[in-house]
């Protein structure tokens, strides 16, 4: 019989601690008077919160992804890309 033990206590702290943060995280983002989104590099929208969902009116699942572009015009959708689309490949801050 051959056995291999491996302590994974601070692995579990680590998922844990992790979990509570985003926990946290949800529970601010959710309660603030303002629309939060994110998004990773690809610019898929990963994350919408509750007054976002609220003032659309649509689900997080019709938003994720690209979907959150459905509700907007072809104009109004360029006009935005224009805006933010350099400024979100160059990391810095969105143009009013």
């Amino acid at each position: 019989m051959v056995g291999i033990a491996i302590d994974i206590t601070e692995r579990k702290r680590a998922t844990e601690a992790l979990r509570e943060s985003e926990e946290r995280f949800r529970m601010v983002a959710n309660t603030a008077p303002v629309m939060i989104w994110m998004s990773g590099p690809d610019k898929l929208v990963s994350y919408f919160n509750q007054p976002w969902l609220e003032f659309t009116g649509r689900t997080l699942e019709e938003e994720l992804g690209n979907g959150w572009r459905r509700v907007y015009t072809p104009r109004i959708l360029r006009s935005a890309w224009r805006r933010t689309g350099k400024a979100f490949d160059g990391r810095q801050n969105f143009p009013n």
